[in-house]
């Protein structure tokens, strides 16, 4: 009973200890911080996934040097945040979602649950746990539900903040419906998201984004066969392309496939042309220099059949070394209807 009770009170004495060895968040620690999320993002835009969970590792220790408050509460949940991405990235799904899980179990400020959430329908997809991620995309579509029945949105800066998460939330779960070939249940979420809207340019004014709603949408329509629908919404998402924002390599390489369809010889290079020139937005080197071998090797295959056709002189372009992977992928993209 004594040891137990001895026991005890070290333990007490190490809390209290812990307790007075923290300290209050200054603005020198939230640069110190800062540095360390910025070492991450270099490695993130390098591909080097060790050093990206090594700080977000690094992060979540600094941040529990601090007395709660909401500037310590934000870097722990930033911190839990990269190391999840970060465990996704290395393909450790589970330690990924739980990751996520635990921002959740601390019920932060709804815009950080709704990222943590957004995450999580995408690393259930990529993991192929398809009713997690319908579960996970229900869930997070009644948290916004509930905020709007509080009447959060009768702001309409606030209402903007809604929609854009409303936004993410359809496209990954978009993604994810059509990754199952659930091609009508896809279809109906994208109808509903874009009927909240006026009009196309009140969505592309509330958007940042708009482009890949109308891109992902369109693979719906691919996977249904429907040409006409598919073909339609290409061009809105090529419409209202921004620079600066995500790029979407297969939206240039789909419409250059309409036009060798249509034998358009002209219209099929101006196509991969077009996306080589666009000013992209990647997370990472990888994915930025995929972009252009891709739309290289699309060119190549395209001026191939122009020789083949006969129908007018064309110099090759450089050619483009692509893995057997993406090369299926690509002649899937480019003749496939």
């Amino acid at each position: 009973m004594f040891k137990y009770g001895l026991y005890l009170c070290c333990l007490a004495g190490l809390i209290l200890i812990c307790a007075c060895g923290k300290r209050e968040m200054t603005d020198k620690d939230i640069a110190e911080a800062m540095k360390i999320v910025r070492k991450y993002d270099q490695a993130l835009y390098l591909g080097d996934t060790q050093t990206m969970l090594n700080c977000s590792n690094l992060l979540l220790s600094f941040s529990q040097k601090f007395t709660a408050n909401g500037n310590s509460d934000n870097l722990r949940h930033l911190a839990l945040l990269r190391q999840g991405d970060a465990y996704a990235f290395l393909k450790k799904y589970e330690k990924s979602i739980q990751a996520y899980a635990k921002v959740l179990e601390e019920k932060p400020c709804f815009q950080t649950q709704l990222v943590a959430l957004r995450n999580q329908i995408l690393v259930f997809s990529m993991w192929e746990h398809y009713q997690d991620a319908d579960n996970t995309a229900e869930k997070a579509l009644k948290l916004l539900e509930s905020l709007r029945k509080k009447g959060w949105f009768k702001n309409a800066e606030i209402r903007k903040d809604y929609m854009r998460h409303y936004e993410i939330i359809v496209r990954l779960w978009g993604k994810s419906l059509y990754m199952q070939h659930r091609y009508d249940d896809a279809e109906k979420l994208y109808l509903h998201f874009l009927s909240c809207f006026k009009s196309e340019k009140e969505m592309a004014e509330i958007i940042y984004d708009p482009s890949s709603v109308y891109y992902y949408f369109s693979k719906v329509f691919h996977g249904k066969k429907d040409s006409e629908k598919e073909l339609s919404y290409l061009r809105k998402s090529l419409l209202c392309r921004k620079d600066g924002t995500e790029v979407q390599t297969e939206l240039y390489i789909r419409l250059a496939a309409y036009a060798v369809r249509d034998k358009k010889w002209k219209d099929a290079l101006d196509y991969c042309n077009a996306g080589m020139k666009v000013k992209p937005c990647f997370l990472d080197r990888k994915s930025k220099l995929l972009h252009y071998q891709m739309l290289e090797a699309a060119k190549e295959k395209i001026c191939g059949l122009i020789k083949i056709e006969k129908t007018e002189k064309v110099s090759s372009p450089d050619h483009a070394v692509i893995s057997p992977d993406l090369e299926d992928h690509l002649n899937w993209l480019l003749f496939d209807f």
